[in-house]
């Protein structure tokens, strides 16, 4: 059995992740990056591109990190909470499954968002609204994509960023 993929993901009013694809989320409230950082911990695993790997300052203590790349060489899986794949997410779900993982979260960026949406691989979308507008910058999906979604639940982060979660319907 597959695990449940769950996106988390902060953006801007505008729906802007990143200002470029190089940035590290440094303009998130201290709230969400707890969010992020417990329920990242809860859960055990995440999925992530490459780029948006490179964004971190290094591996997140006391989770998995599947790294999602075209490019394997030169790369090791030398560190048991990164792994480097060249799988596609069905193959890499699978995987996960058949280790036991019930949850995994599918941390970025852009193309893994997509890629695992346009698969039908993504069951829920969980994300933080932060009051900024970019204008430009990186989109949450990178290609055209229309789903229609069901609010399971919102709150309050703080008195101006609200956390929305939503279950995807696919047709």
């Amino acid at each position: 059995m597959r695990p449940k993929t769950i996106a988390i993901v902060a953006a801007t009013v505008d729906g802007k992740i990143a200002r470029n694809d190089h940035e590290l989320v440094r303009w998130t409230s201290p709230e969400d990056k707890e969010f992020f950082r417990s329920e990242t911990k809860r859960i055990g695993a995440m999925i992530l591109g490459k780029r948006t790997f490179d964004t971190f300052p290094g591996p997140l203590p006391g989770r998995l990190h599947v790294i999602m790349t075209r490019k394997l060489d030169g790369l090791s899986n030398t560190n048991p909470f990164v792994r480097f794949t060249d799988q596609t997410p069905a193959q890499i779900l699978e995987s996960l499954g058949s280790e036991g993982m019930q949850e995994v979260v599918i941390a970025g960026g852009s193309t893994i968002y997509t890629l695992f949406l346009k698969e039908k691989l993504l069951d829920e979308l969980v994300i933080t609204i932060e009051p900024k507008i970019f204008g430009a910058g990186v989109s949450l999906f990178s290609e055209s994509c229309e789903h229609t979604l069901a609010l399971q639940s919102q709150r309050m982060l703080n008195a101006n960023s609200i956390l929305l979660h939503y279950s995807i319907i696919y047709s």
